[in-house]
């Protein structure tokens, strides 16, 4: 089960990221446990701070987003009747694994780099179709 740290529908988020989005629904095998701006590293380490402080302000920073996604993941496990979710969830990441993203015998994750770099030409196209019609 794979958890990310960002939120899902952001238009500029790590989801935009993620690889082969035109294969994979990520949100169906994913947790996006949403942003922790909370923990925003410009929020803990002081521009006034020397060098030898910022190292250990930034590893409190990691502390504390590792805590986090922890606790929220703890709660999100407690919830009720969570547990039958989860499992699906897990079911369907490693489904998606074998279909898109193994590459050894068997692997699917040439044919998914493939359909990823056709829908690329197509928006490619598109935009030059629309261009050359403004022009």
């Amino acid at each position: 089960l794979e958890a990310v740290v960002d939120d899902y529908s952001e238009r500029v988020s790590i989801a935009r990221n993620l690889p082969f989005s035109h294969t994979i629904d990520w949100s169906s095998v994913a947790l996006f446990a949403g942003s922790l701006n909370c923990y925003s590293p410009s929020r803990l380490v002081s521009s006034n701070e020397s060098p030898r402080q910022k190292p250990q302000r930034e590893a409190e920073y990691s502390r504390a987003q590792a805590q986090a996604l922890a606790r929220w993941l703890e709660a999100a496990a407690e919830t009720q009747g969570a547990e039958p979710c989860v499992e699906d969830m897990r079911k369907r990441g490693q489904k998606a694994f074998r279909e898109a993203l193994s590459y050894g015998p068997g692997g699917a994750a040439a044919s998914s780099l493939l359909v990823e770099l056709g829908v690329m030409a197509e928006r490619r196209a598109t935009r030059a179709r629309l261009q050359r019609g403004l022009q």
